[in-house]
């Protein structure tokens, strides 16, 4: 057996024909790993704009000013009745200004418009929503109803258009002051009349 290095040299005799053509094949192999072929990337043509379009984040402002102010027109027909955040939340559905209304985007809004001094609140865990403009007749409304007397939780929630449990959780927040007679909750008038009169205020929220 033979062994054959790097060093060693083969030849082999063939056809004159069968020579050239193998010179052939290696000549343009050592052509093809020889020439470099660079490519260079097309020049950029920057593509005219169509339209002067806004960008998202002012577009998304503008939408949400839209809604906001669709809120407060809705609030300013309701009057003292006012609007559930639910409602809130039912007319931006029905508004055509967004593709999808939910609970938190109707609250977001909200906040933004009270924080604003455009709307009010009044209520604890069910809120109803009102128009500043509104604030002034619905206080007046609720002192109509308030006795000259200091007033039971029943009475208290009656006055206010609340539950009985909304009564006794603004006295733990310490909103309303009481006293205890018997076993019953007795809600000291000039606390509630100082509540009603805060509705609405920088001091309510």
């Amino acid at each position: 057996m033979t062994t054959a290095t790097a060093a060693d040299v083969v030849t082999v005799t063939l056809p004159r024909d069968q020579a050239d053509a193998l010179l052939k094949v290696a000549a343009l192999l050592d052509r093809a790993v020889s020439d470099q072929v660079v490519l260079s990337p097309a020049p950029q043509t920057a593509l005219p704009l169509t339209s002067q379009r806004k960008p998202y984040d002012a577009v998304d402002r503008a939408t949400a000013a839209s809604i906001r102010d669709h809120i407060v027109t809705a609030l300013d027909r309701a009057g003292v009745v006012g609007l559930t955040t639910a409602d809130v939340v039912d007319l931006m559905k029905s508004s055509n200004l967004v593709t999808h209304a939910s609970h938190g985007r109707a609250t977001y809004a909200l906040t933004v418009l009270e924080k604003d001094g455009r709307i009010f609140r009044h209520g604890i865990g069910l809120i109803t929503w009102y128009a500043a403009r509104h604030r002034e007749p619905f206080v007046a409304s609720l002192m109509a109803k308030l006795p000259e007397h200091d007033l039971t939780t029943v009475e208290a929630a009656d006055v206010l258009g609340l539950g009985p449990g909304s009564v006794r959780t603004l006295i733990d927040a310490q909103q309303l002051t009481s006293r205890r007679v018997g076993n019953a909750t007795v809600v000291h008038r000039a606390s509630l009349a100082a509540y009603i009169n805060k509705i609405g205020t920088t001091e309510a929220l």
